[in-house]
């Protein structure tokens, strides 16, 4: 379960540049941005996983693949933010690459049926994004 500790300060590490991006963006004199709470949020959740004693520990010391609780507390998590930031900020700020990472630790730390689905998951996101775009309804956001 090295990896998924590995993935856990990726995730924290990620968190952190994000604070840091928006840090910089409040610098500059963008004041204006709609993916603040967002990205706080995501910051907030992914530091306090990081930190849990209890997620970094494996239940059974032949375990393999995440637990129920993990998987929706890391790769859930992932997914429903990166899609959330994705569509807040549909112009401002390309955010299409963070949905790598849920993927990508479906696909080594999951099932594959699972991974499957995450994967499929992000892809309809993306496909949705597209078809805003394209339909002009980005407005509404």
């Amino acid at each position: 379960m090295r990896t998924y500790r590995a993935f856990l300060s990726a995730r924290a590490l990620l968190a952190i540049v994000m604070l840091l991006l928006l840090a910089g963006n409040w610098l500059i004199g963008n004041r204006t941005s709609a993916w603040v709470p967002v990205t706080l949020l995501y910051a907030a959740t992914t530091l306090l996983l990081w930190l849990w004693p209890s997620q970094r520990k494996l239940r059974h010391p032949r375990q393999r693949k995440l637990s129920k609780r993990q998987a929706l507390s890391t790769v859930g998590l992932d997914l429903l933010f990166f899609s959330v930031l994705q569509y807040v900020t549909i112009s401002n700020v390309n955010t299409t690459a963070l949905l790598v990472l849920p993927v990508l630790m479906a696909g080594i730390l999951l099932p594959r049926l699972v991974s499957l689905g995450v994967a499929a998951a992000a892809t309809l996101n993306l496909l949705a994004e597209a078809w805003l775009q394209s339909t002009d309804l980005s407005s509404l956001t």
